[in-house]
């Protein structure tokens, strides 16, 4: 019989030293190591944040409060910070600033096509002339263009997140 094999190192999993060698201080990290993907790797998790972003921020941006007969279209509000934290998000998930670029591309296109109806009726209201419903309207056209606007500063925060310089914690 054999004896039974035993680890090279620490955390080694019986691989030879050379194989888990830590890098030394001041060493830059080989690219694919850990915390780093591949071109496509975070396509999946942007795809999933601008689909989320798309249908939970519909789903909220039609919240209204109503206080002495005036409607403020509070929801569209929440549902653009909920977008711009999402699409960051996105971003510092996966350690690359076009993914959070590509997750507000997701958000916009599906926006888009829910503000458009397809040939039936649209599910974001963007324009109508019914007095109790100029304020959904309002917060139709704010949602639509406002995370178009979103999609800018959320990419602009993840380059500023994960610029070289930054020491993280």
């Amino acid at each position: 019989m054999s004896e039974p094999r035993q680890p090279a190192g620490t955390d080694a999993g019986g691989l030879p030293s050379a194989v888990n060698a830590q890098p030394e201080a001041g060493m830059p990290a080989a690219p694919g190591g850990p915390g780093r993907r591949g071109a496509g790797g975070g396509l999946g998790t942007a795809v999933a944040c601008g689909i989320a972003v798309a249908v939970l921020g519909t789903g909220l941006h039609g919240q209204q409060l109503y206080l002495g007969g005036t409607g403020y279209p509070w929801g569209a509000a929440a549902a653009l910070v909920f977008a711009w934290a999402l699409l960051l998000w996105a971003g510092l998930k996966v350690h690359s600033v076009p993914m959070a670029g590509v997750a507000g591309l997701v958000a916009n296109v599906l926006v888009g096509l829910m503000a458009s109806g397809m040939g039936q009726e649209p599910l974001i209201i963007t324009a109508t002339s019914l007095e109790p419903e100029l304020t959904l309207a309002l917060a139709g056209k704010i949602w639509v263009l406002g995370l178009a606007l979103a999609t800018v500063p959320a990419v602009a925060a993840c380059a500023w997140a994960l610029r070289p310089g930054r020491q993280r914690r």
